[in-house]
This record gives structure tokens, sequence and C-alpha cells, in this order.
């Protein structure tokens, strides 16, 4: 446990409310008020609410963000960094906690780091480590997919180390520079996407001078929009994101710059970097490429989703209330009129809106409204 963060500089840590947690140490982030990692040990797993207790007492009240991280049976439980109701994950792989506190730490503010740990406690302790999926995919597809790519895992695993630029040629596309922030990627000869490589302390997500007063997300889909292509790669650090330029792309669309797919390569296991090669690659992005295709699996299973789900209803559910209704109306004998008229009420309880109750005395919203 003391191996813990040990090339990193830990201060002195007191912690109050925090039953039989020891202190082991504080870490700093970067730039005024910038994250603390408070690290203890306790010799087995904490409650939540322990952990929430000795987190209030650390902050309190203050802006700086701080992730608390306890160290018990070779696993680690976490709580922080910001919110009134902080999210407190309980129990896991020491090794993957660890990574997550050493690239918060290495963020340049505050700011980033909170962005960075937003996204990433999300994954920790899930089969998706390092991957936000955002309404692109379905995520039972992206389970399903990663089985038997071992060579896209190979392309993948050389291409982990890259950053920006060069990681983009590691994917296999030729960069072309555009007007203004963005670069052109293509596969061959093909004009496939447009990246833009942000600067660690920019997010995809907030207006930037530098992309006109607009998110950079924004401002890349505009720009992919003009020139006729589908899809926008966005970097920040070892963070990847793909985002869909038509808007009927994606098994749960959501709004424009809120559907897409990203991949943290800090975070990403070796072993599952072909997430990395069949999301990202110019072999992906190319019409009946990688991504095509767990696109079609995605829908495939949303559709089998839905069908599933109307069969259960329609042969389990809808039976029981119908009969619970019968029941009711003391139908014993029902004519074939009065079944179906009580397999119509079933509809009708099952897929109408709930009513809200007027208190006693109060009127109907139409009536007050005449």
């Amino acid at each position: 446990m003391m191996a813990f963060l040990s090339d990193v500089e830990l201060r002195p840590l007191i912690l109050s409310h925090g039953q039989g947690l020891k202190p082991i140490g504080l870490a700093l982030g970067k730039g005024s008020q910038g994250l603390e990692v408070a690290v203890a040990e306790v010799t087995e797993q904490p409650s939540a609410g322990t952990l929430k207790a000795a987190w209030r007492a650390r902050v309190a009240g203050r802006a700086t963000p701080v992730l608390l991280v306890a160290l018990h049976d070779g696993k680690a439980s976490l709580c922080g960094p910001t919110g009134d109701n902080p999210p407190t994950l309980l129990g896991h792989d020491l090794g993957q906690v660890e990574s997550v506190c050493r690239i918060a730490l290495s963020e340049p503010d505050r700011h980033a780091a909170i962005r960075f740990l937003q996204s990433a406690l999300e994954s920790i302790g899930t089969t998706l480590a390092g991957i936000r999926n955002e309404g692109l995919l379905a995520s039972h597809a992206l389970e399903e997919w990663i089985r038997g790519r071992q060579d896209s895992a190979l392309k993948g695993q050389h291409a982990l180390p890259a950053r920006r630029l060069e990681l983009m040629r590691a994917l296999g596309y030729d960069i072309q520079p555009l007007v203004g922030p963005v670069s052109l990627l293509l596969a061959g000869p093909r004009r496939v996407a447009v990246a833009v490589f942000l600067d660690r302390s920019e997010s995809p997500d907030i207006a930037n001078t530098r992309f006109t007063g607009v998110s950079p997300a924004s401002y890349a889909l505009s720009r992919a929009g003009d020139e006729g292509l589908d899809w926008v790669i966005v970097t920040v650090g070892a963070m990847l994101r793909l985002y869909p330029v038509h808007p009927s792309v994606g098994v749960g669309r959501r709004g424009r710059t809120q559907t897409f797919v990203e991949l943290h390569l800090g975070l990403l296991p070796v072993e599952r970097a072909a997430y990395l090669w069949d999301l990202f690659s110019a072999e992906a992005l190319v019409p009946s490429g990688t991504l095509e295709q767990l696109l079609a699996d995605s829908a495939r299973y949303g559709s089998g989703l839905g069908t599933r789900l109307r069969e259960r209803i329609y042969q389990h559910v809808i039976p029981s209330l119908a009969l619970a209704l019968a029941s009711a109306q003391k139908l014993f004998s029902p004519t074939q009129q009065q079944l179906t008229e009580t397999f119509q009420m079933a509809l009708t309880v099952l897929f109408s809106p709930p009513v809200r109750c007027l208190r006693r005395g109060s009127r109907s919203p139409s009536l007050q409204n005449q």
C-alpha cells in the first residue's frame, strides 16, 4: 500500500471524521486551488458514509477539489472530487485507481482535473474502462466486439503511446491543415474527418475564443459539415473523442455535441487496445470499416432489445394486468366484449402517463384557468 503514488511528493495529511482512516499523505495537483489527492489506509473496506464524512471534513467549504483515496486489502475506495453528494466508489482495482490519480494530478489546473475525473470515475470497475460512450454505440455491442480482435489489438498497442499528430499518423491518417484551428484527416486519397488538436487547458465542450467563441466540438462539427465529411475527432492530451456529423447517426442520439464515443489512452488496458484501432483508425472510418460494422451491430442490438421488451410486455405483463382487472370487476364468465374492454383497460393502465393527484379542495388547472 505504501507504494501507492510512490514517485509523487506526498505532504503531511490530517483527516478528521474518518473513522479508522490512517492518513498516508497528500498529493497536490497543478494551478490555483489545485486538486488534492488525500491518501489514507484502513484495515477493511470503509463504508460510503465514512468516506463522505472524512471528505467533507477535508474540503471544509473550500473550492478546492478533493479526491479521497482509502487503501485496503489490495484495493482502493474513493470519494470526490466535488459536489454536495460526492461520488463514492468502493473496492476497486488499485492499479487502475492509481492511474486515475496520476493523470488527474498531471492536468494543468483544477478545472481540467475535475473534467477528467468526472469522466474517468464513471468507467472504473467496468468492462469498458477508459471508454465513455455517449449515445453513439450500444455498450453491449462494444463489449462483444472486442472478442477475437487480436490483429486490431496489436495495431492499437503500437499507436497507444503516441499523441496528437503523431497519434493520427500512427492510426493511418495523412494530415492536411485547413484554414482555422482544424485539420483534415485522409485515409489514402479519401477525405475522412475533421480533426481538432486541443491544448491540455482546453475542453471540447467549453466556448473558446480560438474557435470563434463557440466550443471546439461545435466549431469542428460545423466545419466538417461544410466539408461534406461524416466524422470529427478531437484530441486533448491522452483523450480522443469521435463525433458523428449527421444527426441520424447514433443508437441513443442526443444533442449534436452530446453524441460521441471517447477513449482515454492512459486508462485503456493494453489488452483492449483494439478499441483504439477499430473506433478511431483510418481503417475504422472509411465506408464499410469497423466503425460502420459496430454501428450496425449496435442498431441490431437496439432493435432486438426493443423486440424482446415488447414480447415480454404483451406475453407477461398485459395478461397479468388484464386478469387482475377482470377479477376486480368480478368477471367470472366474461363475454367477448368484456374481454376486449378489459384488454383495452390494461393497455390504458400500463401506457398512460400518471395522473397527478389534486389536494382536497384544490381545483384542476383547467378550472383555475377558466
